[in-house]
């Protein structure tokens, strides 16, 4: 499966867990680019609200952090974006899609361009420890065509992205594990992976 991924985040420090995320959420099967665009929200970054927040991280697994191959890219998105403008940007004249086929129900016949995956965190910039604990978030599961949203992106009618988004966790019952720092969430991805990291990369060890 070669569509592009699209993910979404408001903190510099959940890229790397989104990307990790991928394998579980596709499976190991997607073998495509993935451009992650971070929200400019205009606050703190993740490691200064903490500071302001006092809120000491307490890592009891080391890991190493994400030294992305070419298959990744890092861009920006405008606080507030919408997921159509977003994804239409990051996947620009990527590819013709992939057409659902008749056994897709409501979906049959739309041409899916890529996957998006919206991990903002709601209320961004954090201004609470309540608010920091759940700063940031991935999917925890692998995912179905039912997890995910179809979202028109043109240029026809029928030209679409699936969106899985964190807003839309508990209507579409997908887990996704929450954390207040990128080391948080490596407890679960710790491991890099070979679809979009540079395996002969030096090791690096996520800092809190």
């Amino acid at each position: 499966m070669a569509l592009p991924v699209v993910g979404v985040v408001s903190y510099e420090e959940g890229v790397c867990p989104l990307v990790r995320s991928l394998a579980l959420a596709f499976a190991g099967r997607h073998r495509g680019g993935v451009r992650v665009s971070v929200e400019q929200h205009g606050g703190a970054t993740l490691r200064e609200a903490r500071a302001a927040l006092r809120h000491r991280v307490v890592s009891a697994m080391p890991a190493p952090t994400c030294r992305y191959s070419e298959q990744v890219s890092i861009g920006s998105a405008a606080r507030g974006e919408g997921i159509a403008d977003v994804a239409r940007r990051a996947i620009g004249g990527a590819g013709a899609g992939v057409e659902l086929p008749s056994t897709c129900g409501g979906g049959a016949g739309l041409r899916v361009r890529g996957f998006v995956v919206d991990a903002r965190t709601p209320g961004a910039p954090v201004r609470s420890a309540a608010a920091l604990r759940d700063a940031l978030a991935v999917p925890a599961q692998t995912l179905s065509l039912e997890d995910f949203r179809a979202v028109a992106v043109g240029p026809s009618e029928g030209d679409v992205v699936l969106v899985v988004s964190r807003a839309d966790a508990d209507a579409k019952a997908v887990h996704w594990v929450n954390g207040a720092s990128e080391s948080d969430l490596l407890v679960t991805y710790p491991l890099p992976v070979e679809a979009y990291e540079d395996m002969s990369a030096e090791v690096r060890w996520s800092v809190p």
